[in-house]
C-alpha cells in the first residue's frame, strides 16, 4: 500500500498541487490507515469478536451506531460477514440500520434473524422500480 509521504511527493514530482481535493483524499487515506491499524467495533463486527464488541458497549461513552468512514454501522459489518451472534448482541444493546444496507447487503441468514427483530431494508427499493414500469421504459435485466 502506498504510504501518504509517497503520495505527496509523486504527486509533487508530476507539479500536481498538494492541497484543495488532493488534501481531502489524503486526510481520508490517512483516517482510512488510522481505522485499520486500530481495534474498532467494525472491525470486531466483521471477525465475529464478540469479546471486543462486548468490550466496546462496556464503555458507555461509545456509540455503538456510530458509522465508519465508509459509511457502514458496527450492524452492517456483523450483516455482511454473517455473524449472527454479534448481530442479535448489538440488536440487543440497540443497534439500528440506518439506511437499510445492513438487511441488504447481509447474508441469507442474517437477514433472517435482522427480519425476526423488525428490519427489513430500504423502504424505496421497490417503489423505484414500479415507478419505472408505470413510465413504460424497458425492463433492466441483470446478468
Amino acid at each position: 500500500m502506498v504510504t501518504v509521504k509517497e503520495l505527496k511527493k509523486e504527486l509533487k514530482e508530476l507539479g500536481l498541487p498538494v492541497s484543495g481535493l488532493k488534501a481531502v483524499l489524503i486526510d481520508r487515506l490517512e483516517t482510512y490507515k488510522a481505522d485499520l491499524n486500530k481495534d474498532n467495533i467494525w472491525e470486531a463486527s466483521a471477525k465475529g469478536n464478540i469479546q471486543a464488541v462486548v468490550e466496546f458497549c462496556k464503555d458507555e461513552r461509545n456509540d455503538i451506531n456510530q458509522l465508519s468512514v465508509f459509511d457502514r454501522s458496527a450492524l452492517h459489518q456483523a450483516s455482511l460477514c454473517g455473524h449472527r451472534h454479534v448481530i442479535y448482541y448489538l440488536i440487543k444493546k440497540g443497534a439500528y440500520d440506518y439506511n437499510g444496507n445492513a438487511y441488504l447487503s447481509g447474508t441469507p441468514l442474517a437477514r433472517d434473524l435482522l427480519r425476526k427483530h423488525g428490519f427489513r431494508g430500504k423502504k424505496d427499493f421497490i417503489t423505484d422500480e414500479i415507478s419505472l414500469h408505470k413510465k413504460n421504459l424497458p425492463p433492466i435485466y441483470f446478468i
